[in-house]
């Protein structure tokens, strides 16, 4: 997957313990944009939905990683459109993945195999 100009390493979406730490940073990140605009000043709400998506990017490939996507910049639409990116991408993952799973087990499907 490719963020902006930064090539990411490919999440393998049918291991479980990687599922759960993608949904358990995903949840945190969606829940942190959504309660940060509740924040009195403007400047603070920006700073925590930044800070909450660039600690999702390191959870899920590591410290450094926003970084090198941001390019040390602070902006909350630049930002989101990476999260929206990034969250686009595993779901298209996920369904290359799982369509690929059904591929190979409907090959061996009890009916399939009586024919």
């Amino acid at each position: 997957m490719k963020v902006f100009d930064t090539e990411l390493e490919r999440l393998d979406l049918l291991d479980p313990d990687m599922v759960e730490k993608i949904e358990d940073a995903r949840d945190k990140v969606l829940e942190c944009v959504k309660t940060a605009s509740e924040s009195q000043k403007q400047s603070e709400s920006i700073r925590i939905q930044c800070d909450a998506v660039a600690g999702f990017i390191n959870e899920l490939w590591g410290e450094g990683t926003a970084q090198k996507i941001f390019k040390g910049k602070t902006n909350l639409l630049t930002h989101m459109k990476a999260l929206g990116e990034i969250l686009d991408g595993i779901e298209a993952a996920a369904n290359a993945q799982y369509s690929e799973l059904e591929r190979i087990t409907s090959k061996y499907s009890p009916v399939r195999i009586l024919k």
